[in-house]
């Protein structure tokens, strides 16, 4: 019957049927008050019954539940049916979150029964974790250390296989994106960047050998994620974390994960550069092409990335020092185009980067050259 549930729920107009449903059932003698259960409530129930079974044999069944479950809290009903439970003490998040362990020693491949139970109690978690209340909710479990403690797992096993297709890359980006929603929570980023999460080199490790497209732009997101924690710019420094971000954006479209994965990269660089001040700045401008790559990534036309990318440069700017090769980088045309046709943060940041790096006389004369007083002043007018 399970198995039937959750192939129909797989299609929406059923899915939104099912979960829009409740049923009045009687448990007991005759007389007694009516039971209102509805599809989720019914499998929550019965994921917790699982573990009560002696003599296992019933990771089959789980697999089942777990995914009528994600199904459900893909509808706002759903998660507020799941909501309702967790309110009442049930426990069942907390039971997801042990599934979610259950095949981290075989890699989480799922073509074993455990792997299945990983894999969609995992993409259960990742689904819950969308909804403000539910995620909240997780962090009581403890979540955010089960989370580092996943991801340490999960990528300690892609490392022995090479990261070989078709090994734990579903369980992987899963982790991942698991970290992305908790990461919204300050609680559970200040779990994250402690440096005995391991979270951070974690993410390095993935940035620097994952192939896999999905997987790679999660790592960047969660990146950002965790990186507007103060205290974790420092580690991002001296765990090359930076570093990989930055070769990242100078990949552009072209690396793995696409503009995606380039657009979440630009994001964090700007993240870890505000937070990790002069150390931070330095560490990027070292880095051979990457004050380049930032002045293209500009260019991109995508308003966020741009904006993120602006905003970097504006950091830069501060530094005397790195002035001459932002100018020699084609700041000043790309800097002005952005104040000309953009609107909003992406023109703001623009300007103020601009004004930061005309501080060269060079830039300064190129800048009029170009008629950009004019347009800056334009802009002020606004």
């Amino acid at each position: 019957a399970v198995v039937v549930v959750e192939a129909g729920m797989q299609h929406e107009g059923v899915r939104k049927g099912l979960i829009g449903k409740a049923w009045n059932f009687t448990v007991g003698e005759e007389g007694t008050e009516p039971e209102r259960v509805s599809v989720t409530r019914t499998c929550a129930k019965a994921l917790l019954q699982c573990a009560k079974q002696k003599g296992g044999g019933s990771q089959e069944e789980e697999v089942g539940l777990l995914g009528v479950l994600t199904n459900a809290v893909f509808e706002d009903k759903g998660k507020e049916q799941l909501l309702s439970l967790e309110s009442k003490g049930e426990g069942v998040l907390g039971r997801v979150l042990e599934l979610a362990g259950t095949s981290t020693s075989t890699g989480g491949s799922s073509s074993t029964v455990a792997g299945l139970v990983q894999a969609r109690a995992l993409r259960l978690l990742v689904n819950a974790s969308s909804a403000e209340a539910l995620r909240k909710s997780l962090i009581p479990h403890h979540a955010p250390e089960a989370v580092a403690r996943l991801l340490r797992a999960e990528v300690a096993a892609a490392e022995a296989s090479g990261w070989k297709k078709g090994g734990n890359e579903e369980a992987v980006e899963a982790v991942l994106g698991l970290l992305v929603n908790l990461g919204l929570e300050p609680t559970a980023r200040a779990v994250f960047a402690a440096p005995d999460s391991h979270v951070l080199a974690s993410l390095e490790t993935v940035l620097r050998r994952c192939t896999w497209p999905a997987s790679y732009a999660r790592a960047a997101g969660a990146a950002a994620r965790v990186l507007q924690e103060n205290s974790a710019a420092t580690q991002a420094v001296e765990q090359g974390l930076l570093l990989q971000l930055a070769q990242r954006v100078a990949q552009a479209e072209q690396g793995v994960g696409g503009a995606e994965a380039a657009d979440t990269a630009v994001r964090g660089l700007a993240v870890c550069l505000k937070a990790g001040g002069q150390q931070a700045v330095a560490a990027v401008a070292k880095q051979k092409g990457a004050l380049e790559a930032l002045v293209k990534a500009v260019g991109w036309g995508r308003a966020a990335a741009v904006g993120n990318a602006a905003l970097a440069l504006q950091l830069i700017g501060n530094g005397e020092e790195w002035l001459e090769r932002l100018g020699k980088a084609g700041a000043v045309p790309a800097l002005l185009a952005v104040v000309h046709h953009q609107r909003g943060p992406a023109q703001k940041n623009a300007a103020l980067a601009l004004a930061r790096v005309v501080k060269r006389e060079e830039s300064m004369r190129e800048l009029k050259s170009l008629h950009g007083l004019e347009v800056l002043n334009a802009y002020l007018r606004l």
